[in-house]
């Protein structure tokens, strides 16, 4: 699991109904939603936003981790994650910083893995679980990996 497992933080993002951890690393800032620009998406992206000096796609998942191609209207923030082709922005309702101490984490059993599924196990949050994903597998299934590999350039803000 290249997810949360180690390191010191965590970011929980809220997608819907579903709680996602991913390790903090993998998170480079959390923005407004508002300041996505939606008027002239590319390719599988919603939109874009500007962050550390460029233009970064931005997509949105429904409450089963997969792609959606409207804008949620409740999502009021934009978590930048760092990818191997750039950064993508993945729009979410609440983002939380946690402490990694004293959270077990567990791997899904091979009967639970789902063909193109971005989880790799659970993570506990007091009485609760989060789903453990990896920005790697949240690049491909919202379309960023493509995003990057295809003609889009990233443009400086």
């Amino acid at each position: 699991m290249d997810g949360p497992a180690h390191g010191a933080h965590l970011v929980l993002l809220q997608i819907g109904r579903t709680r996602v951890a991913l390790a903090q690393r993998a998170v480079r800032s959390l923005e407004s939603a508002s300041d996505t620009d939606f008027t002239d998406p590319a390719g599988a992206a919603l939109g874009t936003i500007a962050a550390a000096g460029a233009r970064w796609p931005v997509f949105a998942l429904d409450d089963e981790l997969a792609p959606l191609n409207v804008v949620p209207r409740h999502r009021r923030i934009c978590a930048l994650l760092a990818a191997e082709g750039g950064s993508f922005g993945l729009l979410c309702d609440e983002a939380q910083v946690l402490p990694r101490a004293g959270r077990s984490t567990y791997p899904l059993p091979p009967a639970m893995r789902r063909a193109g599924s971005p989880v790799d196990g659970v993570v506990t949050l007091g009485s609760g679980v989060a789903l453990l994903a990896s920005v790697r597998a949240l690049a491909r299934i919202t379309g960023a990996d493509n995003w990057f590999a295809t003609e889009h350039v990233v443009e400086s803000a």
